[in-house]
């Protein structure tokens, strides 16, 4: 049965079941399946487990005016977009901490550096910040 067709019988039934309830239980009850997926963690699984934390612990001092993009494996934003090189505006001296929320692979990620791309429906500078050990620098030949 799919979650519309769920929807629809709750709606039309009067047990005081609304629609955001039932889809944050359907979505609870979509993460315990989620969490239990049987899986071949072999050696190409730990194989490229150690590459991307030794691609995560490579550090890259940036300055300001370098051009970075995402390490392969650790793009954890939505921009800069996979190959989208970023300017480096700002190399915080102290990071920040703004997530709060130990539930996300957010929580406790330093953003220690600011960088910039062009985006909006303007092609506007926007500036991100975000944990430079994600970053590289990109190669202009």
């Amino acid at each position: 049965m799919s979650e519309t067709s769920l929807v629809d019988i709750l709606n039309s039934n009067d047990d005081g079941i609304n629609q955001e309830t039932l889809m944050r239980i359907l979505s609870k009850i979509k993460l315990n399946l989620e969490d239990e997926k049987l899986e071949d963690y072999g050696e190409d699984y730990i194989n490229k487990l150690r590459s991307l934390n030794e691609a995560y612990n490579d550090k890259i001092e940036f300055k300001p005016g370098q051009l970075v993009v995402w390490k392969d494996g650790l793009k954890n934003r939505k921009f800069p977009y996979k190959n989208q090189p970023a300017i480096v505006v700002k190399v915080l001296e102290t990071p920040l901490y703004v997530d709060k929320d130990s539930g996300t692979p957010y929580f406790q990620e330093p953003l220690d550096i600011a960088l910039a791309v062009i985006g909006g429906e303007k092609s506007e500078f926007l500036i991100y910040y975000y944990d430079k050990r994600r970053f590289r620098l990109y190669a202009t030949e």
